[in-house]
């Protein structure tokens, strides 16, 4: 745990930042995502072995099946259900100070290597090289590396990321699609030729 972060803050919830520095209507390539996995789960069992889960909560949770279950590769629904919702249950100035923890946390990393990191959303961080890794590792929270080939930021939450070979719209429902297709669409054909030409130089063609 990164004692110096809590407490130390005046916001709590995700930290969501997509950075001014980096022109947002250009498609970006070859970025790595940095995705912390089932972080508020794992952020509430360090709080509840440093002793800092109060009131209630503290008997309410069976703290030992979660750490025993997190283990797993796998789960059932049940099981992600319990996973996915320990978090959610917990009396609020609990929940506030463990998301305040990491909103201060991820709002350090943005402004430090600002120069590197075009867009952070909760659990993830996406970046065109990873600064100090031993930091990320220091957080305590188990995370994964991805290649991301393209992406295209419209604004927070808003975006266009290929994922195995397709376009994906996350965060644009069918209505604001319609509505902004003129704007966009231009950028969703870039993104699928720049798929086909690199499937062409696979095959060496």
């Amino acid at each position: 745990m990164l004692k110096q972060f809590l407490d130390n803050h005046n916001n709590s919830g995700g930290f969501c930042e997509l950075n001014s520095k980096f022109n947002n209507l250009s498609i970006h390539s070859n970025i790595l995502k940095i995705e912390f996995k089932r972080l508020y789960t794992h952020l509430t069992i360090q709080f509840y072995d440093e002793g800092l889960i109060t009131g209630e909560d503290k008997s309410n949770i069976k703290i030992d099946d979660l750490k025993e279950l997190i283990k797993k590769n796998n789960y059932s629904d049940y099981e992600n259900l319990l996973l996915n919702s320990c978090f959610g249950t917990l009396e609020f100035k609990n929940s506030v100070r463990i998301s305040g923890y990491m909103y201060s946390i991820m709002e350090y990393y943005f402004n430090k290597y600002k120069d590197n990191i075009l867009y952070i959303d909760t659990d993830s961080i996406y970046v065109t090289e990873i600064q100090d890794e031993d930091f990320i590792k220091s957080i305590g929270v188990p995370y994964e590396i991805h290649q991301i080939n393209q992406i295209y930021f419209i604004a927070k939450k808003r975006l266009y990321i290929e994922i195995n070979n397709e376009i994906v719209k996350r965060g644009v429902s069918n209505k604001v699609w319609e509505s902004t297709k003129d704007v966009y669409h231009n950028m969703e054909a870039i993104m699928k030729s720049n798929i086909r030409e690199r499937k062409l130089k696979e095959l060496g063609l």
